[in-house]
């Protein structure tokens, strides 16, 4: 979904935009289909498996931004969101759906921006947002900073307790 709306910017914003996707590989054939889409709509992406803990924080430190758009799958949702933190940790904002717990991640435009599940439009837009407002886009990203260095374990589970 974050490939089709990057193929939604106007082609100068668009030509700003290198995707990175970090991970491990969970199906060869959804990685094939992501590059796919992502030529077919004149994406500069890469897509880098099993990265070390230290290229790992290499990529954060080249980023601009993180974006994560976690969908319910059948009986499963985004839980906590810990990765939002740890994106936080180096000082960048975060772009996702507001669905699960991603909300007690990021704060909407405060540490990044929610926008609602599956909302192509409303992520196109946000994806604008931090392109074409880049003080906004370290403003974010320095809250996220100090979201993220605010939080521990206890803080953590006392927010999971409260809200059962």
């Amino acid at each position: 979904q974050l490939i089709t709306a990057i193929g939604l910017l106007p082609d100068h914003l668009k030509a700003r935009v290198a995707y990175t996707i970090a991970g491990a590989p969970k199906d060869t054939r959804y990685l094939e289909h992501l590059r796919k889409a992502a030529s077919k709509t004149r994406i500069n992406l890469q897509i880098i498996l099993q990265p070390s803990d230290l290229n790992l924080s290499e990529i954060y430190r080249n980023s601009d931004l993180f974006a994560l758009t976690s969908v319910p799958y059948k009986n499963s949702i985004e839980g906590f969101g810990l990765v939002y933190l740890e994106a936080g940790a180096h000082s960048l904002p975060c772009l996702a759906y507001d669905c699960g717990g991603v909300r007690d991640a990021v704060k909407h435009k405060e540490t990044g921006l929610l926008v609602p599940t599956h909302d192509i439009p409303a992520l196109t837009q946000a994806l604008r947002t931090f392109l074409e407002s880049p003080s906004e886009t370290l403003r974010m990203g320095q809250n996220n900073l100090q979201h993220a260095l605010s939080r521990n374990w206890n803080d953590v589970l006392h927010d999971i307790l409260s809200s059962a």
